[in-house]
């Protein structure tokens, strides 16, 4: 007979358990991503913006280039299509 009591205190404290980390994640999933992220994730996605803005710079510049380049070939060539 005790070991019936034992189980359902067990079993009890168990579904408690559950309880308070489902209502913990709730807290925590309704908080703005701002809140819920620390300072050193921001700062590191900070910096990959920067990176990929610098990135994207250099391909732009490089590519205005290769355009460049293309435009001056074609008028050089005689035999180019205007």
């Amino acid at each position: 007979m005790a070991w019936y009591i034992i189980s359902a205190i067990l079993f009890l404290i168990a579904i408690g358990l559950l309880v308070v980390t489902r209502i913990r994640d709730r807290r925590y999933e309704r908080m703005r991503t701002s809140e819920a992220m620390r300072a050193e994730i921001w700062e590191e996605i900070e910096e990959e913006r920067e990176a990929i803005e610098t990135r994207q710079a250099h391909f732009r510049q490089a590519l205005e280039q290769a355009k460049e380049q293309e435009k001056r070939a074609a008028e050089q060539r005689p035999d180019a299509l205007p």
